[in-house]
Formats: C-alpha cells, structure tokens, sequence
C-alpha cells in the first residue's frame, strides 16, 4: 500500500513538473512577417520547415506591445522583463545573453543582426543592451536567408559547448514595406526563409542535436492585410508546447526559465 501511495505522489509531481530538456537555443525573428500571410502559407503547405517545427511544439497569436519602431520592437525581443511588475518597460539592460551566461557560463552565444540591403540603417548602435555576454557578435550587413543559416551554422559547427543563438531574417519586412503585405514577392521571400530554416532543421537533426535545442521563431511586428501598414498582432512558432498568448515580450525571461533560471506565472512554456 505504501509502494502504491509513493507511486501516486511520484505521478502526481511529475506531471505538475515540466522539465525542458534542452541545452541550446536558437531563437529566431523573421521580420515583418503578417498573421494573415504566415497563416495561410502554413495551411496551404508553403512552409514544410516551420509546419515540422510546429508538429513538435506549436504557435500561437501573440501581441506586440508599445512601439512598433524596429528598435523598440528589438529592445522588447531582446531584454529580459520577468521582473517586471506590470506593462511598463523595464529600466534594465538585462539581456537573453547575460541570463544564460548567469546560469550556464560555458555556454556560447551568437547574436546576428542582419540587414535586407546596404542601405538600411544599422540596429545595433541604437539598442540599449549590454554586449559583454555574447561571444560571436555578427558585423551587421546584407546577408540572404541562405548566408544567415550558414553562418549559423559555421558557428555552432565551432561550439562543442552547448549554444544560443538569436539572428533576424529581415527581407520580409522590406519587401512588406517597399511593396504590400500579401504581393506575391512578400510570400516568395518567407518562403525563402522557410527553406533556410529548413536547411538549419536539417543540420540540427543530422548532428544529433535537434532534440536537445529549443527552436523559437517569431517576428517583430506585422503588416496589415494588404498594405504597407504596420500591425502588433504577431506570433510565435516553437519546437516546444507554448501554452499561452501573450504579450511578446515575455519570450525572453521564458527562455532564461528554460535553463533554470527562475519561474513566473507568464513563462510560456509552462501550462
């Protein structure tokens, strides 16, 4: 009888237990890309690489909030804002990469920032975050979703140690902004994306570290259906269960939970 009630007390902690066994990230912003777009490429099957990743975890609507400047969308995906105690932006620099090095210092991190032409205005200078934790800072130009995964790649191909990774796909949102949501060269280019995802799934699963990496994929702001104009309404795509719709900034302190970092009753990957 006391063999049966310790075995119902061990069922019982562990499924109010959730233990995320991975020891990478890549966590990943297709910029600029719509609800209405990404939805339907997913449901027609346009997207092979994101609908596998989603077959693993899923995706969910999610909200931009405050500015839908890019730097401002950057600042949100970037810092960690768990101890925030309301929607006020946090006066901290405290970024994903200095919450992984405070819990895991062997860990490799890789921040590239890419742009979708040389004449874009450069990100990096105008983000208010520290960069002493990122071992592989990226030089920040032109890259094609093809050279943004193999640098990736490259460099996890370099880290025996375990990784996170965070880089942007950027053309979408220059496409969205220099033609419309919904054109057909706004479709073919997170298309594009999608294949260089792919290739990066595919590399992960021969090298035997696709299990062991949580894969994260968002963007920073939207457009609306059809024009040029911004939108908030974003979304989430993960190879882990994301268990609720939140505000996008929660992504981060959810990826610091991962490594064990702390608990919060908005981490997303948590029923």
């Amino acid at each position: 009888m006391w063999k049966f009630f310790c075995f119902i007390i061990g069922v019982y902690l562990c499924l109010n237990t959730v233990v995320l066994a991975t020891n990478n990230i890549l966590y990943l912003c297709i910029e600029g890309v719509s609800r209405e777009t990404f939805f339907a490429l997913l449901y027609k099957d346009r997207l092979p690489s994101i609908k596998a990743l989603i077959g693993e975890g899923n995706f969910r609507r999610m909200t931009a909030n405050g500015s839908l400047d890019k730097v401002a969308r950057y600042q949100d995906l970037l810092l960690d804002y768990a101890d925030s105690l309301n929607d006020e932006a946090s006066d901290s620099n405290f970024t994903l990469f200095d919450l992984v090095k405070q819990v895991a210092p062997e860990c490799r991190t890789m921040l590239l920032l890419s742009r979708a032409s040389e004449q874009e205005q450069a990100l990096l200078p105008s983000l208010n975050v520290g960069l002493a934790n990122i071992d592989v800072l990226g030089d920040e130009r032109y890259r094609s979703p093809s050279d943004i995964s193999n640098e990736i790649r490259a460099f996890i191909d370099q880290s025996e140690t375990p990784f996170v990774v965070m880089a942007n796909f950027p053309s979408p949102a220059y496409i969205g902004h220099h033609f419309r949501e919904g054109c057909q060269r706004y479709s073919d280019v997170i298309r594009r994306c999608d294949r260089a995802l792919g290739a990066l799934y595919r590399y992960l699963r021969n090298k035997q570290l696709l299990e062991n990496t949580l894969i994260v994929i968002t963007t920073d702001y939207a457009f609306k259906a059809k024009t040029a104009q911004l939108s908030s309404k974003v979304w989430i795509a993960a190879s882990k269960k994301v268990y609720r719709e939140e505000n996008q900034r929660w992504i981060v302190a959810s990826l610091g939970a991962v490594f064990g970092e702390k608990d919060f009753k908005t981490n997303l990957f948590l029923p």
